[in-house]
């Protein structure tokens, strides 16, 4: 986990874009969590790092997480699709996620643009830079 999470409180949203996604190898993580899934993407980029590359899920790296920059009228120049989870059970499960990532990850506050226009606060565990 990094300072900006350490610092502040986790809303109760996680950006998905690999392993934990529903139908992925990892998809039992949260499931035993209830809450909604909708279709968004954040600004960011892929990188073949990370040990979910080795099952097909390349690890992703913010480009820009100024939240207050990130308005309807943004245009980044790269997205990373996935899907933003919903979950008041959140609160209570970000040490277990924390420790699912591992050390390769970490958790940061970015905003996920979702595919209904709305925008949401979110935490999206990305790579870290070898």
């Amino acid at each position: 986990m990094n300072q900006a999470t350490e610092s502040m409180d986790r809303p109760n949203a996680l950006f998905v874009y690999g392993t934990l996604a529903p139908g992925q190898v990892n998809a039992h993580v949260l499931a035993p969590l209830s809450g909604a899934w909708t279709e968004a993407q954040i600004s960011g980029s892929l990188h073949d790092a990370g040990w979910g590359a080795t099952h097909g899920c390349p690890g992703a790296r913010l480009l820009d997480n100024d939240i207050d920059k990130i308005t309807a009228d943004s245009f980044p120049r790269s997205v990373v699709k996935g899907v933003l989870f919903e979950s008041a059970d959140l609160a209570d499960f970000w040490q277990k996620l924390d420790d699912f990532e591992g050390t390769e990850y970490q958790a940061e506050i970015t905003t996920a643009h979702l595919v209904t226009g709305e925008y949401r606060l979110c935490v999206v565990y990305t790579v870290l830079a070898r």
